[in-house]
């Protein structure tokens, strides 16, 4: 989601990324949020992930659910992060786990029981690797 742009959690993700020696890429969707200006958002999302990953970045803009399903299921790896970590009403989260992508995410004490790392969801802080 491009409106969250957490740079310490996507420097993580590109290090993991980085050291498999995969070539990668990283696509990006967004969604309209009540409140939120969206050209503005975008523009900035833009400018801080292609600083980040330059060419393997793809932004998609906007996708309806059934278009963001269509690309979750090409996916090889769905990095979903959250303000302060995952909580129930994370549809994107739950729409890659339905569609059986593996998903790397940041938990919390707030965060589903459920998802457990290693178990159902690999979490930021605790994966050493991708491999």
């Amino acid at each position: 989601m491009a409106h969250k742009r957490q740079e310490p959690l996507l420097l993580r993700l590109k290090g993991l990324l980085d050291r498999t020696g995969w070539d990668y890429s990283v696509e990006v969707s967004t969604g309209i949020h009540e409140g939120s200006p969206w050209d503005r958002t975008w523009a900035e999302t833009r400018d801080t992930l292609s600083s980040l990953f330059g060419p393997r970045l793809h932004l998609l803009g906007y996708l309806a659910d059934d278009a963001l399903v269509a690309v979750l299921k090409q996916a090889d790896l769905a990095a979903l992060f959250y303000e302060e970590g995952v909580r129930a009403n994370n549809t994107t989260l739950w729409a890659a786990l339905e569609a059986g992508i593996p998903v790397l995410t940041n938990l919390d004490a707030a965060s589903p029981l459920e998802l457990v790392h290693g178990e159902t969801v690999l979490d930021l802080y605790q994966t050493r690797s991708l491999l």
